[in-house]
This record gives C-alpha cells, structure tokens and sequence, in this order.
C-alpha cells in the first residue's frame, strides 16, 4: 500500500492505506485507487483467505455511496505508475474539446441575433412584431444548440442552428395584423400575439397548445419568460367521471385561433371543449384573460380548472436573490423567491386578497383575478429547479358537487389579469385597488359614507381584543376608552366554557355572573363603546 509493503504471511491482519493499495507477482499486478477505503488483507483468518479492497461499508446499511478504480498491470515496476495515476483519477483534469466549425457557427448566429436585437429599437408596428418573435425564438434555439453541443448531440446542435438561421432570415413564414388603435392583434411566424407601445405578449403555436411564452416590457425593455414553445402551458382541468377522473390541459394539445380586434380567442375540441379569450387595451400593459369548459360526455363532471398557468417565469435580480412575492393572506407579507428559498408560496382566497406579484429592482410582474363572485382559488408561486424559472398558477374549485347534478361547464366569473409593472408591493396593491372599488363589497362606496353601516361601526375610534372576565381587564378597557375614545371591544373570556368557547351552543350563565355582566355591558355603552363577542366558528 502506499503506507506499508510486504509479502501474505497468513497472520490474519488488515494492512490500511491512505490513497491506493496493490497486490503484484512477478508477471502480474492488480491496483485499486480513488477509492473510500483501500486495504489489503493479509490472510489466515477463519472465514477469508488474502484479499485486496477498495473500501468496506456497515453491514447494518441498506445501501451505500462506492466508488473505486481499478488498475490492471503486469509486475512489481507498475507500483510508480499507480501512485501517478491515483493522483490523476482523484483530481480528475478538466478536457476541453474544441469544435472549431461548429464553434464559429454558434458565434456567428450569437453575433446575428444581436444585430437583430439591435434593430428592435428602430421599428414598430408589425415588423417589431415579427422581429422580436423571430429573434426571442432564435435565442430559445441558441439555447438548445449549446446545451446539445455540451452533451455531444451534435445532430441536435445542427438541427437548433438550422433553425436559427431560418428565423432570423425570416423563412420560418409571414405575419397577419389586426390593429385597434396602438394595439396590433396577430399571427407572427405561426405566433399568435398582442402588442401595444407598453408591452408586447406571444403564445406558441396553435399546434403546440398556444401556451404563453413572452412578456416582454418595452418600456423597460424586459423579457419576463424564457420557455421552450413546446413546454409551455396555458390551463388545466380534471374532471370526474364516475368513481375515477380525468385531466386535460393545452399543453400538446391543438387549437384554433381567431385574431380580433384587440383580442385572441383559442379554441381546443374534444370530449373537453375549452375556449380562451385573451384582450389588451391600447393604453394598459396588463392582459386579461377569460376561460369557459364545457364537458361533451354525458357522464363527465368538471372538478377544477387551474388558469392561467404561467411557466417559465425568469428571476428578476441576479438567480433571484433581491426577488420577493406579495403575499396577500391576511395583512400581507413580502417572502423570498421561492428559487432561492425552494418553498412555494400559497396564497390561498378568501383568506386574503385576489392578487400577487414578483418584484425587484424597482419593476415586477403582477397576477390578479379580477373575480366579482369571490369564489375559492388558490394562486401559486413554484421553483423549478431544473429550468432556474418559476411557475404561476390560478386553481379554482368548480363547486356544487354537493348537489344532484355534475357540472358540465366553467365559465371565468371575471377577468384574471397579467402583466408587468413598475414599483413594488404598493404600485401593485394600486392596481388591485382600480378593480376592487368596483367590486360588489365596495362598490357601495366608503364605509363612512355608507347608508347601511352604522355609525357606531363607522365612527369607532379602534377595535381591541377584551377579556370580560375580570376586574383588572375590565379596567384597563375603561382607561383606554378614556385616553382614545369610544371604540369596539372584541369580548373573549365572557363565556361560562373554561376554554375557548368549545361548549357551543351553551356560552351562559357568564363567569362574571348576569348581573355583573350586565353592569359592565351598560358600563361601557354608557361610555359609546360597543362590544362584539367572540362567537367559535367552527361547531
């Protein structure tokens, strides 16, 4: 070994090492190397005769990490040359290959997209349209190209840059417009689109499921996905069907499209018709999305339908480090990029607001569903780790499977909005804002100025959590009547339970007894306060 060498004497020992270990004769030599535990045993024992190893492992583990090299030689004067080679296998060199055709040809394809790139700030209309899909596609296949290189698939990488060349050539076919205003609606290169002078967004191709691949701001010139066309999704539904189910989604999945005016519908058959309609205004850079399912089997049910489904969503800051999502349960939260910390984020309605956003760096992407029924819905933030990209989803619970009958169709409440923006968690609330003081628990106006509320709510100087239970909490509710004015006291600890309220329906007598509850009630009424008890929600 390279500690100790020696001849077998049968004694039954265990000869360690450090790096390598070998057994030779005059005509032959065995090595092991860049192994966990090399050794030699030397013999003579009851069980084993001589032997050489690469490593032991407990016998109490069900599976274990090994690794070894072998070195087969042909005498003592190969000892040299295993120790040499140990050295090489355990700090392996790095091979370069270089490619010299085929480099120049990714260089040269890396060099005509940025021209490209380049022209995009001297056009509009339909040619920056066409431009910019043929360009962000090209990109996607440059992609593919060194990633395929690096694996050695060079077919792949021939095909990848084919496919460049015949993009940026404008080859890969022609476009249709349709405009209303700044706003162009249209097929680019079998691409369909809506763009504005704010924003610019492109599905992939009808063939491919139309799921969406680009939002680009081009007022801050920022591309927000980066999705192989092929890949990206756009809804998903399960629906039941006796004791089993069913899931459908675009992704793969044909479609048609009509180009209107300002909009795009799709439009997928089958035993699950789908349609989607997709709208942008001329001065607003968010998109707004609609969605209907309608079951054609008799015997089929829609359980949930999840949209949009947003993939491919790239990190804002460097891998995603300055990234936060606005999580809008409760009070509202700002948390780490799920890239960067591996934990999705949840946002689960109606324990909180109908809108989200990724931000950094003082821009962001925003999600809202725009949805005047409240219906439960459940928006999603997911990493993955494979693509470095983040996943957005909307899935919503189609109810009334309580009742008599199935559901045979979905149809969009209202409006699920998507699109980029400037600022942060407050620029985005401001946005949510426009939509929900039209909302039907808003709409009525201001709640001071409302007929319906009254003023004792609308007028009350706080809302505090009390316990009615006891001289000193009762007091200190007095003292801060008498410091802030009248106000509401949430009343916990009035009921006769020892606990939480967990004696539902019975809450009286109360502790401090009927008389002294009483007292203390009109005590505080007499001073405008009003009191709200606690009432368990759950029975």
């Amino acid at each position: 070994t390279d500690l100790r060498s020696g001849k077998f004497d049968q004694s039954g020992s265990n000869e360690g090492a450090k790096e390598w270990a070998a057994i030779y004769g005059e005509n032959f030599f065995l090595g092991v190397c860049d192994s966990s535990e090399p050794g030699i045993y030397n013999g003579g024992g009851k069980h084993y005769s001589a032997y050489i190893r690469s490593g032991t492992a407990p016998m109490t583990a069900l599976s274990h990490r090994w690794k070894c090299a072998l070195y087969f030689g042909s005498g003592p004067k190969d000892i040299s040359s295993l120790g040499k080679w140990s050295a090489v296998v355990s700090d392996s060199p790095t091979v370069k290959v270089i490619l010299g055709v085929l480099d120049d040809q990714i260089a040269k394809m890396t060099t005509l997209i940025e021209q490209q790139r380049g022209r995009l700030a001297r056009l509009d209309g339909q040619d920056w349209a066409a431009v910019y899909i043929h360009t962000r596609i090209a990109q996607n296949k440059l992609r593919s190209a060194c990633d395929a290189a690096g694996r050695g698939e060079f077919d792949i990488t021939s095909d990848a840059l084919a496919e460049i060349q015949a993009a940026l050539e404008g080859r890969a076919g022609d476009i249709s417009v349709s405009e209303w205003g700044a706003v162009l609606s249209g097929i680019a290169s079998g691409y369909p689109f809506l763009v504005n002078n704010q924003v610019a967004y492109f599905w992939s191709r009808p063939e491919q499921g139309a799921g969406l691949i680009s939002i680009y701001d081009r007022q801050n010139k920022r591309e927000f996905l980066n999705i192989e066309p092929a890949s990206a999704l756009f809804w998903q539904a399960s629906v039941k069907k006796d004791k089993g189910g069913k899931n459908y989604t675009s992704a793969g999945s044909a479609c048609k499209v009509d180009v209107g005016k300002g909009n795009l519908k799709f439009t997928w058959g089958g035993s699950l018709g789908v349609q989607a309609e997709a709208r942008l205004a001329p001065e607003e850079s968010l998109l707004r999305l609609r969605l209907t399912a309608t079951t054609e089997s008799i015997d089929e049910g829609i359980l949930n339908v999840t949209f949009p489904i947003v993939t491919g969503i790239t990190p804002i800051t460097a891998e995603g480090t300055g990234d936060v999502v606005l999580d809008t349960q409760a009070i509202g939260d700002l948390v780490q990029s799920p890239l960067v910390s591996g934990v999705p984020v949840e946002i689960n309605y109606p324990a909180g607001m109908q809108f989200t956003a990724l931000q950094g760096h003082n821009t962001g992407l925003y999600f809202a569903d725009e949805d005047p029924d409240a219906n439960s819905k459940s928006m999603k933030w997911s990493p993955d780790s494979v693509s470095g990209a983040l996943i957005f989803t909307i899935n919503r619970t189609v109810l009334g499977w309580g009742g008599t009958e199935i559901v045979k169709k979905y149809a969009s409440p209202g409006d699920a909005v998507i699109g980029p923006f400037s600022g942060d968690w407050y620029d985005a609330a401001q946005l949510y804002r426009r939509w929900a003081l039209t909302a039907p628990w808003t709409a009525k106006g201001p709640i001071h100025s409302r007929a319906d509320i009254p003023k004792w709510l609308s007028d009350a100087s706080y809302w505090t959590m009390g316990h009615l239970d006891n001289t000193e909490d009762i007091n200190t509710l007095i003292e801060t009547c008498a410091f802030l004015g009248p106000g509401i006291i949430h009343a916990y600890n009035y009921y006769i339970s020892p606990q939480q309220d967990n004696l539902l329906p019975e809450v009286w007598p109360p502790r401090i007894g009927s008389e002294g509850f009483k007292k203390v009630v009109d005590g505080f009424h007499a001073r405008g306060m009003r009191i709200v008890p606690y009432i368990n929600g759950f029975v």
